[in-house]
Parts: C-alpha cells; sequence; structure tokens
C-alpha cells in the first residue's frame, strides 16, 4: 500500500512537472509563473522557505 501511495505521488508530481514545462516558455517563466501567480501565493511560498 505504502508503494502505490509512492508511485501515484511521483506520477502526479511528474505531471504536474511536465503541465508546467510545456506552458512556459523560457526559465524565468518556469519559475516565476509569468507573474500571474498573485501576491498571496508569493508570499506563502516565501514564508515556507
Amino acid at each position: 500500500m505504502k508503494i502505490l501511495i509512492l508511485v501515484l505521488y511521483f506520477t502526479v508530481m511528474l505531471a504536474i512537472g511536465l503541465a508546467s514545462h510545456r506552458r512556459s516558455r523560457d526559465i524565468n517563466g518556469f519559475f516565476l509563473g509569468h507573474r500571474s501567480i498573485g501576491p498571496w501565493i508569493s508570499a506563502f511560498a516565501y514564508s515556507t522557505t
């Protein structure tokens, strides 16, 4: 059961990464989200780091 959950987690993370890669045109767009993330998500990401 633990292995199934781990494989599912990695599959979802890989799918999110591939979808983000397809939408971005350059490395800044990939990391900055084309500046369309918004202040709340940016503040949350900053506080988690």
